[in-house]
């Protein structure tokens, strides 16, 4: 009976250690379960920081881009405006420059038909009106001062090719080129006889 008692005593013993390990090893388990749950707790407070602050940083960004939608579509208006303003102007210097343009073509004609009556520096007072011949275009006039006496018609005669031009215009490219020409004396006479 003894050795009963001894092995029941051995076996409370050893069930009172194997409680307390147990009880040990679960306690350890909550604590480390407590811990995690403590972990994701925080971890889930983080996120939703994050998620708000986010949130807000996106509700925060969503008005600049509205903002800025709303500056851009503004100064697109103006841009449109200014253009409208530009072209409007364009058209309006357009037509100021035709009507100037216009002007001065019909006085530099008006002057081209009044050249021969005209006193100037450049139109030699003895040419006579009958031998000044209207061509237009290239040149406005050829000058015929002849004598009908031969010797004198050497020494003082003259074919002069005459443009006339009003205000500041220029002479055109083809102009310039025939006034070249005449100048390095590439003219010449040539009888055409047809049949």
């Amino acid at each position: 009976m003894r050795y009963l008692t001894c092995m029941w005593f051995y076996f409370l013993v050893f069930a009172l250690l194997v409680g307390l390990v147990t009880w040990q090893f679960i306690r350890t388990l909550k604590q480390r379960y407590a811990e995690e749950v403590r972990t994701l707790e925080q971890s889930a407070t983080n996120v939703e920081l994050v998620t708000q602050t986010f949130e807000s940083s996106l509700a925060e960004q969503r008005e600049q881009l509205s903002e800025l939608r709303t500056e851009r579509d503004r100064q697109a208006e103006m841009i449109d405006t200014y253009i409208d303003e530009i072209e409007r102007l364009h058209n309006e210097v357009r037509h100021q420059k035709g009507r100037a343009a216009s002007q001065a073509t019909s006085k530099g004609q008006a002057l081209e038909k009044w050249a021969p009556f005209l006193d100037h520096p450049e139109i030699d007072t003895d040419w006579k009106i009958e031998n000044w011949s209207f061509l237009g275009s290239p040149i406005d006039y050829i000058v015929w001062h002849y004598s009908t006496n031969k010797e004198d018609n050497l020494l003082d005669g003259k074919v002069v090719f005459l443009d006339v031009k009003a205000g500041k215009s220029n002479l055109t490219t083809k102009q310039r080129r025939i006034r070249d020409l005449i100048e390095a004396g590439r003219v010449e006479w040539r009888t055409v006889r047809l049949e």
